[in-house]
């Protein structure tokens, strides 16, 4: 949610375990949205060169009241949140600009190969950016 409020096109948030408790999750976005709204991630933000207040009318996209009560249902079709593994996932929806990924690799038997997978579903700007070092 949080690179959508920053200018990403979509976002898909993908994990192997099924969602342990939805609700909390969606009361977290919401305030992570919160906490956008009141400033707390101005000095942050600015020092990636997001520009704050379109960020902010990002927001204005997330159904807040939906959120806080526990429902995901509620996100826009460009923020999407999948249980399945990531070979699952169609090319399209595999293609990727930014992965993030959070305590992952250690679990991975073939970490060289599962890379060189993922370098081929990076978008062609993503891999230039790889190239140049960014």
């Amino acid at each position: 949610m949080l690179a959508y409020v920053c200018g990403a096109q979509s976002t898909l948030a993908i994990d192997l375990e099924p969602i342990f408790d939805i609700e909390s999750v969606a009361i977290s976005l919401a305030a992570t949205a919160f906490a956008i709204l009141l400033g707390r991630f101005d000095r942050s933000l600015a020092l990636l060169g997001v520009d704050i207040q379109a960020a902010r009318r990002r927001l204005g996209d997330l159904n807040l009241p939906n959120l806080l009560a526990g429902d995901l249902s509620s996100l826009p079709d460009a923020i999407k949140v999948r249980h399945t593994h990531y070979q699952k996932l169609g090319v399209s929806e595999a293609a990727f600009d930014l992965m993030v990924s959070n305590s992952v690799f250690e679990h991975l038997s073939d970490l060289p190969g599962t890379l060189s997978e993922l370098k081929k579903s990076m978008s062609v700007d993503a891999r230039l950016s790889y190239r140049n070092g960014l």
